[in-house]
């Protein structure tokens, strides 16, 4: 243990400062990150170099090692997303997109029809009232048929749940605890 490393131990115990739990991961590309606490939102995020200078991290998008994926803006850290997670946005997003498309396919097609079933509606030359309103309730039964079953759609979408639940990021890092006993030694071997 380092003279910094004993200090800052004393201090804490001492409950002069609150203590400090690093996090350190390397990103797919091979650098390495540390961070203080939790990774989520707002948390300062550091770069190490090669010489091992800390630095606050480039602003952008980095994935970690386990699939993380982390956005960071002026070193702190925007949004923390596991790659499970990130994959389910997008798919939700993409299914949103295919299901606006399908919302505005729909009502053009109810137009169409409100726009044949005026036509319809007005009495043509040579037909009885019996024959329109024949041809204008088989219409209408076909139009409420496809309109039930679009219903039974949509709401078979709606009934399924909007994203599966995630399970919290697990990551391979141990956190050391530092005995009394421990610290005594690591003491004692510092004043040596």
């Amino acid at each position: 243990m380092t003279r910094k490393e004993a200090f800052t131990k004393i201090t804490e115990l001492l409950g002069l400062k609150e203590p400090q739990k690093f996090e350190q991961a390397k990103t797919t590309e091979g650098v390495v990150v540390v961070w203080d606490g939790e990774l989520g939102t707002g948390t300062p995020l550091f770069v190490i170099d090669e010489a091992g200078t800390q630095q606050a991290a480039p602003d952008g998008e980095h994935t970690l090692e386990d699939g993380t994926v982390v956005t960071t803006a002026g070193g702190l850290v925007v949004t923390a997303e596991p790659k499970e997670q990130k994959e389910e946005v997008e798919a939700e997003v993409e299914m949103a997109g295919e299901l606006e498309m399908l919302v505005e396919k729909l009502a053009a097609k109810v137009a169409d029809f409100e726009t044949k079933i005026e036509e319809m509606s007005k009495k043509p030359e040579g037909m009885s009232s019996d024959e329109v309103e024949a041809k204008l309730s088989a219409i209408t039964e076909t139009v409420e048929s496809k309109f039930t079953a679009i219903k039974e759609v949509v709401e078979s979408i709606a009934a399924e749940p909007a994203s599966v639940p995630v399970e919290p990021v697990k990551t391979a890092f141990s956190k050391s605890s530092t005995t009394i006993e421990e610290l005594y030694k690591n003491i004692k071997k510092i004043k040596e």
